[in-house]
């Protein structure tokens, strides 16, 4: 019902597919991250879940007390019933499932020089890894495909 995710690390902001699945699974979750995390998040279109949670804990600095904070959010979360929890959070949870496939259609947080120098350069057998990178890029089409094909 809920994901409680432990981001890879507490120096920058940098989200793995750790945060994504549930996004994509439209489920409410909370990230133990690099402080701001969520408010980052916020600022790039995603919709905080700020119904359920309270998010002062996420500007602390001192990762201690900011965990601190993030438990105790854990804490009240639980006291939730499942069912209810998910009624306080369908809209939102769907709201960010929209936005993460406008960034995947519009690629707007990639850097088209990124893109360049994945297209020019995926041939090249020393990176094997950029044809990873950009069917990654590139996977909006991909996963619209899939989802048509899924129904």
């Amino acid at each position: 019902v809920f994901s409680v995710i432990s981001e890879s690390n507490l120096e920058c902001l940098f989200f793995t597919e750790k945060t994504y699945v549930p996004i994509y699974h439209q489920k409410p979750f909370m990230i133990w991250g690099a402080p701001k995390s969520h408010a980052y998040l916020k600022k790039i279109g995603f919709k905080l879940f700020d119904n359920v949670i309270d998010y002062s804990f996420d500007i602390i600095e001192d990762d201690e007390k900011r965990c601190e904070g993030f438990v105790k959010q854990v804490g009240e979360i639980c006291k939730i019933d499942k069912h209810e929890l998910l009624k306080m959070t369908q809209s939102i949870a769907k709201e960010n499932w929209y936005t993460y496939l406008d960034h995947l259609k519009t690629k707007k947080f990639v850097p088209k020089e990124f893109i360049e120098y994945l297209e020019s350069n995926v041939k090249d057998p020393s990176h094997k890894q950029f044809e990873g990178y950009l069917e990654c890029v590139n996977s909006y089409e991909l996963l619209m495909e899939f989802l048509k094909n899924k129904k």
